[in-house]
């Protein structure tokens, strides 16, 4: 049996039961495998990476006492379809770059150096998940340095392991789930676009690039506001980020425009969520035509106030200041309306002031959510 922790049979027992309930999403589900196995065979943190393009995102996880979350966490693709096979591995840093083929190796070894610090990884226990055949992701059984009495698992545990995992493939295999689009109410979108991240790869390689997205992520996830984050994706050269209140999204979209060669967008609206919880609607596509507009978008190109800078601005539409404190919707001026590719109406923006110091985001908002 596992070492201070529940005996085998135990466990399978508690998810033979968890099987048994009617009406349960995939997500639901397995969530409640995630919070058997976590505490059952001794880990730090139980994630679901759910595949999502050409990203595996963490949607779901169990934590012990004192870990980090890594929720919105997003791995590489085509390095992960390298390691999570047919069966279950014991991963270490060292053990995933002997394991990459050469091509591979010189971008994770950045990337996972990177994820061992912020997460305090020590080694992954990881697992695929099928789906109709089709793998849709992949469980991770992480073990922190802090708990190394549980960091060297045997045999007889990796093969329990295996096969728990492959009762739940089963499981959902026969549920046939596939998380529904459903509508959320309104809530706050925030875009960051990194400029002329191109030439940002071709001049100084794939580490500087990689390694800026990777401190625009720990931006996002140790940022004060992160108590408000419900969604983050990676968009290849930035971020989309879906937050409870506008406010929060303001908090965090200020810091990164005054810190950095970047673009930012807030705007406010219903969205729908699809699978793993992305965004979706008519308002995620207005506020990335919102992110990319110019000056030569603009309805009236003559208008004094309408000046609108390539980089190192903050655009917010008339829905999100709205959701904004008296102090905060004081940093931004009107610059006009702009067309927006795609949309009918052109769509009235305001641009937030380069040198003034925002106030708490604590201050009641003018409109009620």
């Amino acid at each position: 049996m596992p070492a201070d922790n529940l005996p085998y049979s135990e466990i399978k027992s508690k998810v033979e039961e968890l099987f048994k309930v009617p009406g349960l999403t995939k997500h639901q589900l397995i969530q409640g495998f995630a919070n058997i196995l976590g505490p059952g065979l001794g880990s730090s943190r139980v994630c679901y990476n759910e595949k999502q393009g050409n990203v595996y995102t963490t949607v779901i996880e169990w934590l012990d006492e004192g870990v980090k979350p890594s929720i919105g966490q997003k791995l590489p693709g085509k390095i992960i379809q390298k390691l999570v096979t047919s069966d279950i591995h014991d991963f270490t840093r060292e053990k995933v770059i002997q394991l990459l083929p050469r091509e591979f190796k010189y971008i994770a070894g950045p990337f996972l150096s990177v994820l061992e610090i912020l997460q305090n990884i020590v080694s992954i226990i990881a697992g695929p998940i099928y789906i109709n055949g089709e793998l849709c992701g992949f469980l991770s059984l992480d073990n922190c340095r802090d708990r190394k009495d549980q960091t060297n698992w045997s045999e007889e545990k990796l093969n329990f392991t295996s096969e728990i995992i492959k009762l739940l493939c089963v499981e959902l295999d026969r549920r046939k789930l596939i998380a529904p689009i459903f509508t959320q109410s309104e809530t706050a979108l925030l875009i960051l676009d990194m400029i002329e991240s191109t030439n940002l790869v071709v001049d100084y390689g794939d580490d500087i690039f990689i390694e800026q997205i990777d401190r625009f992520h720990r931006t996002f996830m140790e940022h004060e506001s992160s108590v408000d984050l419900q969604f983050l994706k990676n968009t290849g050269d930035g971020f989309l980020a879906v937050y409870r209140t506008m406010t929060h999204a303001f908090s965090v979209g200020w810091d990164f425009v005054e810190h950095g060669a970047v673009r930012i967008a807030l705007h406010w609206g219903v969205i729908d969520s699809g699978v793993g919880g992305d965004p979706l609607g008519v308002e995620v596509h207005r506020i990335f035509r919102v992110e990319g507009v110019s000056k030569e978008d603009c309805v009236k190109p003559d208008k004094k106030d309408a000046y609108l800078p390539d980089s190192g601005r903050i655009l917010a539409t008339r829905p999100a200041l709205q959701q904004l404190n008296r102090i905060q919707r004081s940093l931004f001026r009107p610059v006009g309306e702009y067309k927006l590719k795609g949309f009918t109406k052109p769509c009235e923006l305001s641009r937030g002031d380069e040198v003034v110091t925002p106030g708490p985001v604590t201050e009641t908002t003018s409109s009620s959510r």
